[in-house]
C-alpha cells in the first residue's frame, strides 16, 4: 500500500517538475592573449570566461520571472570579480543596442535578461540560442569585431579553444526574433538613492549578487526554437569559479503561472522545489527504490545507489518481523488480534494454532452452508474474543466481536459461493475451519 502511495507522489512530483526540464550553463568564449590587449571599457585579462545560463522549460511554457524573495534570495556567485565593461556594458541585456557589440569586448559584458539579448529594433530583437543552435554566423567576432584599443587586425573574440564548442567567430548565440515580450520590469538592481548600479552586472569588483527583494519580469517568454524551448537568462563573464541558486515563475499555455525555487523550506501554494535551480550541479542517487535517493540531486549518479530498498515490517513485536527489511511498512506488520484485514494464518503461518488434536475444536455445520452459518466451539470467551471470515485469498470479509451470550451464528447471505475461513481468536487462542459457501 505504502510503495503504491510513494509511486503515485514521485510521479506527481517528477509531472510538475517536468515543466522545468533542466538548467543550461553554456561556455560561450574564453578570453585570450589578443583580447587582454584591449583597455576600452575595462581590461580584461586572458583566461576569463563568459558563461550563458539558459532555462529549459518543456514546450508551450514560457518563463515570466526571475527573482529573489524572503526565505527564497537569489545568489549569483563568483570566487572572483565579475567582467563588466565600463563605457558600453549594461544591467538588462534587453537594453543595449546590437552596433554596440560590434565594438572591442563589450560582448563579453556581464548582464541579466528574460530570452531577449538587445534593444528591439523595427519590431524585432536579437535573442540568445546555444551556439550549437546557431546556423547563421556571427556579427560579433573576428572579421565583424573592431579590434579593440590596440586595433587588432582580424579583430578580437577570435579565441578557438575546444573547451568553448563553436567559436564565436562561427556562432555568437544571437538570432533575430519578432515574437517579444512586453511589460518589461526589472527591481533590486538600481540603487533608489543614486540611480547606480553596484552589483555584479556593473561593478568591476563584485564576487556576489544575492537579494530577497529582486525580481527580472516580463509578459512571458519562450525560447526561439519552440521544441527546445531554451530561455536566456544572464550572460557572466568571471575568472573564478561560478555558483547560482535561482528561483523562477513560468506560466502555462492557460496562463496558470507556477513558481520553482531552490530550496525546499515553507513551500507554498503553486510552488515546487527544483534542485536544477543550485549550480554547480548536485549529483547522486535519484533512484527511489534505492535507500540513498534523494529530491536534492539535480542528477543521477548510479554508483551512488547502493542499497536497494526492502520494504517489510521492522516491528519486534509483530508476528512477521523482518530483521532483513530496511524500510518499515507499518501497514504490513500483523498482530495477534489485528493483522491488517489479512488472515493472520496466511501473514504469518509458523504463529502457533490450535487445532483438533490438542483439544481445541471449531466445526462449522452444516457444511457447506447456504444463507446462516452455524458453528460449535470450545474456546474460552473473554472481553475481546472475534469471529472473522477470509476468503480464499486470505482477505477479512467479516469480522464480529462476540460475548458469551451471542449465538453462535453469522448471516452470510452476502457471500459469493466458494471457500472460505471461519477464524475465532482472542489474545490467547487462535483456531479456523474451512468452509464453503453454496
Amino acid at each position: 500500500m505504502r510503495s503504491g502511495l510513494l509511486f503515485i507522489i514521485l510521479f506527481f512530483v517528477i509531472e510538475l517538475n517536468a515543466q522545468l526540464e533542466n538548467i543550461f550553463v553554456e561556455k560561450f568564449y574564453i578570453s585570450d592573449s589578443k583580447d587582454a590587449t584591449n583597455a576600452d571599457g575595462g581590461q580584461l585579462k586572458e583566461g576569463h570566461v563568459t558563461y550563458r545560463i539558459y532555462v529549459d522549460l518543456a514546450k508551450d511554457y514560457k518563463l515570466t520571472k526571475v527573482y529573489g524573495e524572503p526565505n527564497r534570495s537569489i545568489n549569483i556567485s563568483s570566487t572572483l570579480p565579475f567582467y563588466n565593461h565600463a563605457d558600453d556594458g549594461v544591467t538588462t541585456a534587453y537594453t543595449i543596442n546590437k552596433n554596440r557589440l560590434l565594438q572591442n569586448l563589450v560582448a563579453l559584458d556581464s548582464w541579466i535578461t528574460l530570452g531577449q539579448a538587445t534593444r528591439t529594433t523595427a519590431g524585432s530583437a536579437y535573442f540568445g540560442i546555444p551556439k550549437q543552435d546557431d546556423k547563421d554566423g556571427s556579427i560579433i567576432g573576428g572579421q565583424n569585431n573592431d579590434g579593440g584599443s590596440a586595433e587588432i587586425p582580424g579583430g578580437l573574440l577570435t579565441n578557438n579553444d575546444p573547451a568553448i564548442g563553436h567559436p564565436i567567430t562561427e556562432a555568437d548565440g544571437l538570432k533575430l526574433f519578432s515574437n517579444l515580450p512586453t511589460n518589461w520590469f526589472a527591481v533590486g538592481l538600481i540603487d533608489v538613492q543614486t540611480g547606480e548600479d553596484n552589483s555584479i552586472f556593473a561593478s568591476d569588483s563584485a564576487t556576489v549578487f544575492e537579494s530577497e527583494d529582486f525580481f527580472i519580469q516580463n509578459s512571458g517568454v519562450s525560447g526561439v526554437d519552440m521544441e527546445k524551448n531554451l530561455i536566456l537568462i544572464a550572460q557572466l563573464t568571471t575568472k573564478g569559479d561560478l555558483s547560482f541558486k535561482l528561483n523562477i515563475e513560468v506560466e502555462d499555455a492557460d496562463g496558470k503561472k507556477s513558481k520553482f525555487v531552490h530550496n525546499d523550506t515553507l513551500i507554498q501554494t503553486n510552488e515546487y522545489y527544483s534542485p536544477l535551480l543550485s549550480y554547480p550541479a548536485l549529483c547522486g542517487c535519484t533512484d527511489p527504490d534505492f535507500l540513498e535517493y534523494s529530491t536534492i540531486f539535480a542528477c543521477p549518479d548510479k554508483s551512488k545507489c547502493k542499497t536497494p530498498i526492502k520494504y517489510g515490517c521492522l516491528d519486534s513485536l509483530a508476528c512477521n518481523f523482518d530483521p532483513a527489511a530496511n524500510y518499515n511498512l507499518a501497514s504490513l506488520c500483523c498482530y495477534v488480534g489485528y493483522c491488517n484485514d489479512y488472515d493472520i494464518t496466511v501473514i504469518c503461518p509458523e504463529l502457533p494454532v490450535r487445532n483438533h488434536e490438542e483439544g481445541a475444536y471449531l466445526v462449522v455445520e452444516p457444511n457447506p452452508i447456504g444463507d446462516m452459518l452455524t458453528f460449535r466451539h470450545n474456546l474460552s470467551i473473554t472481553s475481546k474474543t472475534f469471529v472473522d471470515i477470509y476468503n480464499s485469498s486470505g482477505q477479512n470479509i467479516l469480522t464480529n466481536k462476540l460475548s458469551e451470550f451471542d449465538q453462535m451464528n453469522l448471516d452470510v447471505s452476502k457471500l459469493k459461493s466458494g471457500f472460505y475461513f471461519l477464524v475465532l481468536r482472542n489474545s490467547d487462542n487462535l483456531i479456523k475451519s474451512k468452509f464453503i459457501k453454496l
